[in-house]
């Protein structure tokens, strides 16, 4: 019977980034359960280093709802654990009860350190492009002002040409070699 507990105990960990805070309540109902039918066991040993793993994911793969029911199930699946043993003592509730939620604490951390590297990464990669884009912009202005500049020289060309043709055109019968 032990052996298929801790085979089940363990196999839960598959679930601990996809379902961790369901995946860590049935391990402590499981370390419950071989508590109370399987008496020939110490009782701490159990799934002690899956259950700390557990915790430890329902801190970094938790988000909304879950995050917020994480502690609580830490702390009702290890009361329901120790609750078990022969005779438990307060200090028998206390220090399991911490080392999950340290190890919860400790999934939170790496969380929220982990979001913030990708904030800082996201807001970068912003700045970045909107960097380009101000290159761009700055480009396609200096490039519309070259047009105007060009298109300003080439009018004022034409109007110079216009008029003189205009002038030629009315001095051409009196004095041909000047309209020339």
């Amino acid at each position: 019977g032990m052996a298929v507990v801790l085979a089940l105990a363990y196999s839960l960990l598959a679930f601990r980034r996809t379902r961790p805070v369901l995946a860590g309540a049935a391990l402590l109902g499981l370390w419950t359960f071989a508590n109370v039918f399987l008496s020939d066991v110490d009782p701490l040993q159990l799934p002690l280093v899956a259950v700390l793993f557990i915790c430890w994911s329902m801190g970094a793969h938790t988000t909304g709802r879950s995050a917020i029911a994480a502690p609580l199930v830490i702390v009702a699946g290890m009361t329901g654990v120790v609750a078990t043993f022969e005779e438990p003592v307060f200090t028998d509730f206390v220090f399991p009860t911490a080392f999950a939620l340290i190890a919860w604490l400790a999934g939170r951390g790496v969380r929220t350190r982990t979001r913030l590297t990708e904030e800082l990464h996201e807001a970068a990669v912003q700045a970045q492009e909107a960097h380009e884009e101000e290159v761009a912009r700055a480009a396609a202005d200096e490039r519309r002002r070259i047009a105007r500049e060009m298109h300003d020289v080439v009018a004022h060309s034409v109007s110079v040409m216009v008029v003189q043709a205009g002038g030629a055109r009315r001095i051409l019968e009196r004095d041909p070699r000047r309209a020339v």
